[in-house]
């Protein structure tokens, strides 16, 4: 339960840090659509493993996971080809995309182990 509290908490700072990313990428001028839609999952994943933490069955757990997994990978995915037009974004977006492979991998530890909840 410890693993999914710290895993609940990183995915918490990380739609933050997504949040802000997204402002300011905004208040620089872009009009950037797929940053909305890496919030939108971002904020999914955050809800996943809420939900874990208060899901009793360890079969419900397990599929919640691996969802959130699949979202995980989606968000790395869309971060690698979030087009920046300029270099002064470009350690934001690094910085993002090694959080979002940590949650990955974070997730793929949780789904190995035999008692979720």
């Amino acid at each position: 339960m410890i693993v999914l509290s710290k895993l609940t908490y990183q995915t918490y700072r990380f739609l933050f840090d997504i949040k802000y990313f997204a402002k300011q990428i905004k208040d620089a001028g872009y009009e950037e659509d797929d940053i909305d839609l890496v919030i939108k999952n971002a904020n999914s994943l955050y809800k996943s493993f809420l939900k874990v933490k208060n899901e009793d069955n360890e079969k419900k757990s397990k599929k919640i996971i691996e969802k959130a997994h699949l979202k995980a990978q989606e968000i790395l995915e869309q971060l690698k080809y979030l087009k920046c037009k300029e270099d002064k974004f470009i350690s934001e977006k690094v910085d993002l995309i090694v959080e979002s492979f940590s949650i990955k991998e974070k997730t793929e530890v949780l789904l190995s182990k035999t008692n979720l909840v």
